[in-house]
């Protein structure tokens, strides 16, 4: 990634426990409900739950699979809050070495308020 632009979005400032950071690229769309709504909100009719890698280089390289992805966006959250949400080390292995996060819908709210901050870089 040799343009480091990006943009960040803090929605807490006041957390100082443990921090996970976890990762998802982003299509035109997607970016422009995060910034509008600071969340990750499912697309309309979704039934399907956001899923987010442990790393930037996996979420990246799932990018180079999709070329509709324009930006890798960074969602940190408390640590605490994670076994909250789905885990599989069963998906894409192949890119996603350390496994992937799935936040389903019913979830989906537990996890937007938890956000501490969230960062887009464009890939």
């Amino acid at each position: 990634m040799a343009n480091e632009l990006f943009s960040e979005i803090i929605l807490r400032d006041d957390y100082f426990l443990e921090t996970v950071d976890l990762y998802r690229v982003i299509g035109v769309r997607e970016r422009a409900s995060i910034y509008l709504n600071k969340a990750f909100l499912p697309e309309m009719n979704s039934l399907e739950g956001r899923q987010f890698a442990f790393t930037e280089q996996e979420a990246v390289n799932y990018a180079l699979t999709d070329p509709s992805k324009i930006a890798v966006a960074k969602a940190v959250i408390p640590k605490n809050i994670l076994e909250n949400f789905d885990y599989s080390g069963n998906i894409d292995i192949k890119i996603f070495i350390n496994g992937v996060i799935t936040v389903h819908p019913e979830k989906n709210r537990l996890f937007n308020e938890s956000i501490i901050k969230i960062k887009i870089k464009k890939i």
